[in-house]
């Protein structure tokens, strides 16, 4: 059994609602719309089986549908939104709260210029695409076994080393995550893993 087809079985057994997985077309379809690729295990579990529970994504629904289209694009742009209202409310300023990468200079007294700053930054870093809630997988890079982050402002967290592991930990967790002890490094946030924020 594929670590895929263990997805499925925990999806089953926990009861979540499952639809048929997208079509090849559909796929495209989506990530043209919403301008980013699916990594390779996360476009297979779509493929066999759509989950659409509360909290999961209805990716095909985005097609047809403007309302569930903007509430994915809203996600999509959650994690920017979220390091934005830290720089504005927490301070929060790559150099000093993230000393370990490459720093976005001296921070201007001007609110705006901030933004600026930030999101041209941002804009660079592996894009994030929502999985469940506010977990994320990163787009790059384009291969299997890429960490799930759980992500609120900067306050971002491991919360699987591959989608498998991700599932597990999100429906069958006791007390904490299990994850190993070295986890694959996707540039910024792997490092925002590693730092604690000091607002």
């Amino acid at each position: 059994m594929t670590s895929i087809d263990k997805i499925i079985e925990l999806f089953k057994r926990k009861n979540l609602r499952l639809e048929s997985g997208l079509s090849g077309r559909e796929i495209q379809d989506v990530e043209t719309r919403f301008q980013f690729r699916f990594p390779p295990d996360l476009r297979s579990l779509l493929q066999m089986a759509l989950p659409v529970s509360k909290k999961f994504y209805h990716w095909r629904k985005a097609l047809v549908d403007t309302k569930t289209a903007e509430q994915i694009q809203k996600m999509l742009d959650w994690p920017r939104d979220g390091i934005l209202f830290d720089v504005e409310h927490n301070n929060f300023w790559v150099g000093r709260c993230l000393p370990d990468v490459s720093a976005w200079g001296q921070k201007p007294e001007i609110l705006e210029k901030q933004f600026d700053i930030a999101k041209t930054h941002i804009a660079t870093y592996p894009r994030l695409i929502p999985i469940y809630s506010h977990r994320y997988i990163p787009e790059t890079p384009h291969e299997e076994n890429n960490p799930v982050f759980s992500v609120y402002q900067t306050d971002i967290i491991y919360y699987g080393s591959s989608i498998a592991n991700y599932f597990l930990n999100e429906f069958c967790k006791k007390d904490k995550l299990k994850l190993p002890r070295e986890m694959k490094r996707i540039p910024f946030w792997s490092d925002c893993c590693d730092c604690l924020f000091n607002g």
